[in-house]
């Protein structure tokens, strides 16, 4: 498994990127035009094998719902001054995608039903948007590896939810001819299942 040093480096680089994005949108915010950052993330993608060791769980499943973004404030409205560190932006928005399991595949829950949280999103005139994290539609059926919310700006904000591991390389749209697609890649369904039940066959 690679290293956890080359990815925090990636890390920092990243949000370099994204403290020059909130320059930007502090200019913008004094003009009356919508406002918005947008997050560009280069990262190292996880192997089939690491997508799995690095995941809580692992699903199947339809998106039911996509909820409306939201700030992370109290009220879920943009904050008066947005305010920025070096390990996260502390004002986000984020939007929920309800799941509808249809099978676990890692670490079974008896919910039939998941939240997962990305990154992005419009309130109101401010959008804020990613190359990074994954994209979903409504009735899209998903292969799914997630982890834990660990962000301290959205982790304790309402009801349990998880993160897709290694952002869009851990959500995978399933196709009715067997292929998983995401956009750096097409595997079968069967291929990604066989490394999945590697890990419990050993376990």
């Amino acid at each position: 498994m690679r290293g956890e040093t080359v990815r925090n480096i990636v890390k920092y680089g990243v949000f370099l990127v994204l403290a020059l994005s909130l320059l930007a949108v502090i200019t913008l915010n004094y003009n009356s035009e919508p406002a918005g950052i947008n997050i560009c993330i280069d990262f190292i993608p996880y192997t089939h094998e690491e997508l799995r060791d690095n995941s809580d769980i692992i699903v199947t499943g339809t998106v039911k719902e996509i909820l409306p973004p939201r700030w992370n404030t109290i009220d879920g409205k943009q904050p008066h001054k947005l305010i920025y560190n070096i390990e996260h932006p502390d004002d986000v928005i984020y939007t929920d995608i309800v799941i509808s399991v249809n099978e676990y595949l890692k670490n079974p829950l008896s919910s039939k039903e998941l939240i997962v949280r990305v990154t992005g999103g419009m309130v109101g005139d401010f959008s804020m948007t990613t190359d990074a994290d994954p994209r979903f539609n409504a009735s899209e059926k998903v292969l799914l590896y997630l982890r834990k919310d660990s962000n301290p700006s959205t982790k304790d904000i309402g009801h349990e939810h998880f993160i897709v591991t290694d952002y869009y390389r851990g959500k995978y749209t399933l196709t009715d001819d067997g292929k998983a697609i995401t956009p750096d890649e097409t595997v079968t369904l069967e291929e990604l299942l066989s490394t999945i039940n590697q890990s419990t066959t050993n376990s």
